[in-house]
């Protein structure tokens, strides 16, 4: 966005992405700016992988309203990667993190809004990160 449309259009992007990850969010959930364009959520209660896509569903309609005049009708496109967990679980921080951060590159190679579960990529079946 900065190179094509200038940084003020940029920080406009990040501003108004994150209104509708705060909007998308329950008042538990947490939504943190990790920097530059990336950022992360936190969404407690929610380990089911049908549930997750609605949540995904929901936030891409949400995010194919934005509109910036500057960008001339372009639509902002995310990729999301996430990983899900239980409470019996018992996964930790770190490999949560680098799990949806994989899953995350993996949906990156589609374009487009789009999402991936960590659960769902080959490697995942083998060997966990």
């Amino acid at each position: 966005m900065n190179d094509t449309y200038g940084h003020a259009v940029g920080d406009t992007v990040l501003i108004k992405l994150a209104a509708v990850l705060q909007r998308a969010c329950r008042e538990n959930d947490i939504v943190m700016r990790l920097g530059g364009d990336e950022f992360a959520m936190y969404l407690p209660g929610m380990p089911d992988k049908a549930q997750a896509e609605s949540f995904f569903k929901r936030l891409f309609t949400q995010i194919d309203k934005i509109s910036i005049p500057e960008m001339q009708g372009e639509k902002i496109n995310v990729s999301l990667g996430a990983s899900l967990c239980s409470d019996k679980d018992r996964a930790t921080f770190d490999t949560l993190y680098r799990e949806a951060d994989a899953a995350m590159y993996e949906s990156k190679k589609i374009v487009g809004n789009h999402a991936i579960i960590y659960s769902d990529l080959p490697q995942a079946r083998q060997t966990p990160l």
